[in-house]
């Protein structure tokens, strides 16, 4: 299983190093087997020669002692000895010529070079190994003079150096093959437990950039690279949460401290609008006073909702609620508006979408969503709703046929204040889609977008039913 998971990741580090764990053993495997056969085969033919030439000398010493007739006696003793089909003897002159020999019927096609035999001009022998047409085991030959004029020539089939040779290579293979998938698995192995600590540093940053700023990676103790990262990189954490803590705490307190002197501002200007001793003018003044109040105060009040989401100290009603009633409803409330700036708006959903979740927060978010698309859609354009739903969750897709979003603005759209190029002329305060994004993450859902500039936008709110099984009301 370990493989099959290694092979879909080819461009991990642990692949890398099991690939260079592997490849080692192979090259270091290799070489001793090189090495090692080259010596066996040696030391092999070594001991083959060193018999051959204990049996020159003791042929020398018959030639010498005895003459021709002894040696000829001599080697068909050995003949019947050994086998005429493992071993073969033959006298011969410089020139090539047979003077005796041993049964030679199954060495029909042995030949001998005469370049051979003139290179044997001293008393030291001279090896060769041939291979005998038909037989599949080669022949090792010695050629040794033995007496002047007369050349002794020894051969002996080597079948069974050859098979240890063979079954030298096969045990190999076998150990080679089971030690390289030992390799690999330790490899894998070592591989894993070595950036086990950049696996629990990689979990950390996924958890941080999904919103969980408090997570720090485990610190083992041990003192090594990985160890030091993992406190380096907590320390940065941390100075990171104070400084970002701190940003917070600064924006709701100026939210807070502002929104009590423009409630006051608010309230005097209302106050004041009631007199009717003032002219139409001052009147103009004092109402445009209490809307901008009553915008700012929106503005800050979405402000404080979502750093209370963000924090997750955000009060959180939950309840059964269906989801489709709560789309239609939002439609319709929407339906003047489409009609004002002729826009169609379509919707598509299921008779019942049942789902535990905030009401009240949800319908904020799809509102939103709505209005931004509303706001995006040129007249005679289209806003389609749909909802679907399957067995994990349930997914709203707002698509608009609008003025889209360009590629360098996606990824800033769910950013507090910020307003794309295209929406810079309408009235807002760029909070809309960043309080959408801070409830579906409160609810453990996400938004997702998709765009082209001049063709309008999808936007998808996705808000999963495991959320209602651990929920509990702050």
């Amino acid at each position: 299983m370990f493989l099959s998971k290694l092979l879909k990741r080819p461009y991990t580090i642990v692949f890398r190093l099991t690939a260079w764990y592997a490849g080692v053993y192979v090259v270091i495997s290799l070489a001793i087997f090189i090495l090692l056969y080259f010596m066996v085969r040696s030391y092999i033919y070594q001991r083959v020669d060193n018999y051959f030439q204990a049996e020159v000398e003791e042929y020398r010493v018959i030639y010498r002692s005895m003459g021709m007739d002894e040696v000829k006696a001599d080697i068909t003793g050995e003949e019947t000895a050994i086998g005429e089909d493992k071993k073969f003897f033959r006298i011969l002159s410089p020139a090539g010529r047979e003077l005796a020999a041993s049964d030679l019927s199954a060495w029909k096609n042995l030949k001998t070079e005469k370049t051979i035999l003139n290179r044997v001009k001293t008393p030291t022998a001279l090896f060769e190994t041939i291979v005998v047409p038909g037989d599949r085991y080669r022949t090792r030959v010695i050629y040794a003079i033995i007496g002047p004029g007369v050349i002794l020539q020894i051969g002996q089939t080597i079948k069974a150096e050859e098979e240890f040779m063979d079954n030298f290579r096969h045990i190999f293979a076998s150990v080679f093959i089971t030690a390289l998938l030992l390799s690999v698995i330790v490899g894998w192995f070592m591989s894993r437990r070595a950036l086990s600590g950049v696996e629990e540093v990689t979990a950390t940053v996924r958890k941080i950039s999904d919103g969980a700023i408090e997570s720090r990676v485990p610190v083992k103790g041990s003192g090594d690279e990985i160890d030091n990262l993992a406190v380096t990189f907590n320390a940065m954490l941390d100075r990171i949460q104070r400084l970002i803590s701190g940003m917070k705490e600064i924006n709701d307190n100026i939210a807070h401290d502002l929104r009590s002197p423009i409630t006051r501002m608010r309230g005097l200007a209302e106050v004041t609008l009631a007199g009717s001793h003032f002219p139409a003018e001052c009147r103009a003044v004092l109402a445009g006073t209490v809307e901008e109040c009553d915008r700012l105060l929106a503005m800050i009040n979405t402000m404080l909702d979502i750093s209370e989401m963000d924090a997750g100290v955000a009060q959180r009603e939950i309840a059964d609620v269906d989801i489709s009633r709560m789309v239609r409803d939002a439609c319709e409330l929407f339906q003047p508006v489409a009609a004002d700036k002729k826009v169609t708006l379509e919707l598509e959903a299921p008779p019942v979408a049942p789902l535990k979740g905030d009401i009240k927060k949800l319908q904020r978010a799809l509102s939103n969503i709505l209005d931004n698309a509303l706001k995006n859609t040129p007249p005679g354009g289209t806003v389609s709703v749909s909802l679907s739903a399957d067995s994990s969750q349930v997914i709203i897709s707002v698509r608009d046929t609008g003025v889209g979003i360009s590629e360098h603005e996606l990824p800033r759209i769910f950013n507090r204040f910020y307003r794309g190029d295209n929406s810079r002329t309408e009235v807002g305060s760029g909070l809309g889609l960043s309080l959408a994004y801070s409830i579906a993450r409160l609810h453990g859902g996400d938004i997702t977008v998709s765009s082209n500039l001049g063709q309008g936008s999808d936007f998808t709110l996705i808000i999963p039913y495991s959320f209602s099984l651990n929920i509990t009301k702050i």
